[in-house]
């Protein structure tokens, strides 16, 4: 998805993994860029892009006192909406593997072989 469709909805801004990896650690307070890069061990550039994303979908906000920082707008409402939907794609997740594995069961090896 591109940044400017990801950036205008904040829905597709936190559907991506390491977006919400930033997320989850902006929830323990501000941190400078480099420090989300230490944290996550992302490239530079792979965490400004994706915080600019993140900024124009307005979930995080700049703060330029000592540099570049960042936090959560609205800490607690939007802490539990992350939460939230990183927790329905860990569901979906877990839902979709349990899927593979009794597709698996169900197929007899030997059909499997056959095919």
């Amino acid at each position: 998805m591109s940044r400017v469709a990801a950036g205008s909805d904040a829905f597709h801004a936190i559907a991506e993994e390491n977006r919400r990896a930033l997320l989850d650690i902006l929830r323990e307070g501000e941190l400078p860029v480099g420090g989300l890069v230490t944290a996550t061990g992302l490239s530079y550039s792979l965490v400004s892009q994706h915080l600019g994303v993140l900024l124009d979908a307005g979930v995080v906000v700049r703060r330029p006192e000592g540099g570049i920082l960042l936090s959560l707008q609205q800490p607690w409402p939007t802490s539990f909406f992350i939460s939230s939907i990183s927790f329905a794609f860990y569901l979906g997740a877990r839902m979709a593997e349990q899927v593979r594995l009794r597709r698996r069961r169900a197929v007899p090896a030997e059909a499997l072989a056959r095919s």
